[in-house]
């Protein structure tokens, strides 16, 4: 296992704790550019006192008003066989920012080539142990869904949803969260 981007969550929440998804009105970002550091990811996966950063980046139809959704596998065992509204993973150390990590995890994910990719907020439940030692910084990418094929074994159990109708699935937690800013936003 590779070294992942982590921060330590006094200094992540100096000015302001969340619990919840918040918009960029709370600049995390800077946070995170002062006081980040790389460690093992198997040393920070059960450390309550790191937070690891996670880009969580969402794939829309606008058009079709609906999220690509799916059922979780891949490395987080502690996800498994959970609903997902969106596709994550670590900041490693060749990624050269969380933007730069996010595009990396949609093109292992998808057949995209070029995209738009925009930053839409910030993600922090300490509910879970999962969520307690993740922090998410929220992406979506617009996409006409005719135009788009997954891939990868996680995606192989999804489907796309309306928006509208999210309130009718049980997702994991950060997706719950989710759910509700995307009704929202519809």
């Amino acid at each position: 296992m590779g070294k992942i981007l982590c921060i330590k969550r006094d200094l992540l929440f100096h000015h302001y704790y969340l619990n919840g998804f918040i918009s960029d009105c709370v600049d995390f970002n800077k946070q995170i550019q002062n006081h980040w550091f790389y460690k093992e990811r198997n040393l920070v996966e059960n450390d309550f006192s790191i937070k690891q950063i996670v880009p969580y980046i969402m794939i829309i139809d606008q058009d079709k008003n609906q999220v690509f959704c799916y059922k979780r596998k891949g490395n987080e065992k502690r996800l498994h066989d959970k609903i997902s509204l969106g596709f994550g993973g670590h900041v490693e150390q060749s990624d050269k920012s969380i933007q730069i990590a996010a595009i990396r995890e949609v093109k292992e994910e998808t057949t995209l080539e070029n995209f738009e990719i925009k930053e839409i907020g910030f993600l922090n439940l300490d509910s879970d142990e999962v969520s307690q030692v993740h922090f998410g910084v929220v992406f979506v990418v617009f996409v006409d869904r005719e135009k788009v094929q997954l891939n990868g074994d996680e995606n192989k159990s999804g489907a796309w949803l309306d928006i509208n109708k999210l309130d009718k699935v049980k997702f994991e937690t950060w997706s719950e969260c989710l759910k509700i800013v995307l009704s929202k936003q519809s």
